[in-house]
């Protein structure tokens, strides 16, 4: 079964100025905003510069992470993602082998996990896209294994 996630995570394509400006609506919208991403700072993870904001819900919180949209791979995210709604909310999402590079990329152990879990559900996904990819952000080798132990699921 797969893990649930209490984060959502956002590709933004703008300047710093457009950040700026939209950490201060998401601030006004009652997320909370670490001053030092309000200054211009920015957190990196993977290689790929994000901010974090966080909303206060309660009984938990929720953890949104502002990807910034900077490389030729963060393009090709973006380009490929898919349009949805449910309950007349609409958002975006990436693509299922998008979502593998990334998680690859971060290299945390529960990201291996959750890429793991998407190759053995989805068993159709576009593996010469993946490897051209892992390829350029150099994680080929990575990829490749866990490519090999899905199959052996």
């Amino acid at each position: 079964m797969p893990r649930s996630t209490q984060d959502i995570d956002i590709t933004l394509f703008c300047d710093d100025e457009g950040l700026l400006s939209i950490l201060r609506v998401i601030e006004d919208r009652g997320y909370t905003v670490d001053e030092a991403y309000k200054r211009g700072g920015k957190g990196m993870v993977a290689g790929l510069h994000f901010v974090q904001c966080k909303r206060d819900l309660g009984s938990h919180t929720v953890d949104v992470d502002l990807f910034l949209c900077e490389s030729s791979f963060q393009q090709s995210l973006l380009n490929r993602r898919r349009r949805e709604i449910v309950d007349d909310c609409e958002f975006w999402l990436i693509s299922r082998e998008d979502l593998i590079l990334s998680k690859v990329c971060a290299a945390r152990y529960r990201d291996y996990s959750d890429a793991e879990e998407v190759l053995v559900i989805q068993r159709q996904l576009d593996e010469d896209y993946m490897r051209h990819w892992a390829k350029e952000l150099g994680v080929l080798k990575k990829l490749e294994q866990l490519l090999k132990e899905s199959r052996e699921m």
